[in-house]
């Protein structure tokens, strides 16, 4: 499961791995960004619970995809790899993972 925080930034993710992707924001597993009510901001604190419930619901580890960085005291939260030699700040990509077994 991979997970996109900063819909703007994560979309883009969907279609260079042809996959879906689950925005916090809508809460929903997509290939793109819809406008919709139910879209809102949602705070990185929040985008990590909804990403340890879906792992708690499929067993499998989780991939979070960020367009910032996770404040310090991730708990489970791992670091994979970050992406920050870029232009602009929101083109930055910090990629963690919530293994399956805590």
């Amino acid at each position: 499961m991979l997970v996109g925080h900063g819909d703007f930034q994560t979309s883009s993710l969907s279609g260079q791995l042809d996959r879906p992707i689950y925005y916090p924001s809508s809460r929903r597993l997509g290939t793109y960004i819809r406008w919709s009510a139910d879209r809102g901001p949602v705070s990185f604190e929040d985008a990590v619970n909804q990403a340890r419930t879906l792992r708690v619901g499929s067993g499998r580890p989780v991939v979070l995809v960020a367009s910032s960085a996770l404040p310090p005291g991730g708990g489970d939260v791992k670091l994979l790899g970050a992406l920050t030699n870029s232009v602009v700040d929101d083109e930055r990509y910090y990629v963690y993972l919530l293994p399956a077994n805590p």
